[in-house]
């Protein structure tokens, strides 16, 4: 396997690629290239287009990077292809975290800072460690129970996480974080 340097706007995005992601993983993932380099190199096939590393081959672009490591593949066949294709973008045989990520994450926080976390949006992946949204019967206290459209929305499904604090500092910050990002805060 050979690893060599190609324009990043000379790599085609591949017309079926089936995944993306959020604005606010691509400013992680810009994030990431910045701080630590691009260390992955894009997977292509003889045409140039690009198998794994759609979303890198983007961020290379806006971030002006000239060359970017690059592996060319050459499947039998179109069908192995496009299973690679989705092999290379299949979520679910990328593992799950285990407990160890938030002792992983302390000592980064530690070490580098809690901006180091949220500039590469590293707190994105505490979501696989949350429990699983439970059913709500009743309303959240000084929320409406009908909903936009006039539904109830009453019984919908509401997720609830409750943090404990050493000060008020570190609760200010992590509100206005969270309300910033657009979620629903609420103080008690």
């Amino acid at each position: 396997m050979k690893v060599v340097l190609l324009s990043p706007k000379n790599l085609i995005l591949h017309p079926k690629n089936p995944r993306e992601i959020s604005n606010h993983s691509f400013e992680g993932l810009m994030e990431s290239i910045k701080k630590f380099g691009f260390q992955q190199p894009v997977v292509i096939n003889e045409k140039n287009e690009i198998l794994s590393g759609n979303q890198r081959t983007k961020a290379a672009i806006k971030l002006g990077i000239e060359k970017i490591p690059c592996i060319k593949v050459i499947f039998a066949s179109e069908y192995e292809e496009n299973a690679f294709l989705i092999t290379m973008n299949n979520k679910g045989i990328m593992g799950d975290f285990t407990e160890g990520l938030r002792e992983l994450m302390q000592e980064i926080e530690t070490g580098l800072g809690a901006d180091f976390i949220f500039d590469l949006n590293l707190d994105e992946v505490l979501k696989d460690l949350l429990p699983q949204p439970i059913e709500s019967k009743e309303p959240i206290e000084g929320e409406e129970g009908e909903g936009e459209e006039g539904e109830d929305d009453t019984h919908k499904e509401k997720t609830g996480v409750f943090i404990i604090f050493q000060t008020n500092e570190e609760a200010e910050e992590l509100f206005i974080e969270l309300r910033d990002r657009g979620y629903k805060v609420v103080l008690k």
